[in-house]
């Protein structure tokens, strides 16, 4: 939407392209919290384009705001290999204790 608009007129209409893109991300965050476990680490991938560049720092404010936060893609890796481990463990012990 943003390209599509005058960039003499950009500023003016800013704000309010900006407010609808920030209440998608929510909804998508949503979602995305309805299909996934809270302690698997997410990746977001962000496109390089004008509206981000403009929402950046609000796009990570609202992530922040819903407890999020930011670390690298090696403690994300590290981090779901752990989960990854003591699901395994457990499952290990749960037959273990059927038998």
């Amino acid at each position: 939407r943003l390209l599509a608009v005058n960039w003499r007129k950009r500023d003016v209409k800013l704000e309010a392209i900006k407010k609808d893109y920030l209440a998608y991300i929510d909804r998508q965050i949503t979602e995305t919290e309805k299909m996934h476990s809270s302690e698997t680490p997410e990746i977001l991938l962000v496109h390089a384009n004008l509206l981000n560049s403009h929402a950046m720092g609000d796009v990570i404010d609202l992530f922040q705001k819903r407890g999020y936060k930011f670390i690298s893609l090696d403690e994300a890796i590290r981090t779901q290999q752990e989960i990854d481990l003591k699901k395994s463990i457990a499952k290990k012990q749960v037959l273990i204790t059927q038998h």
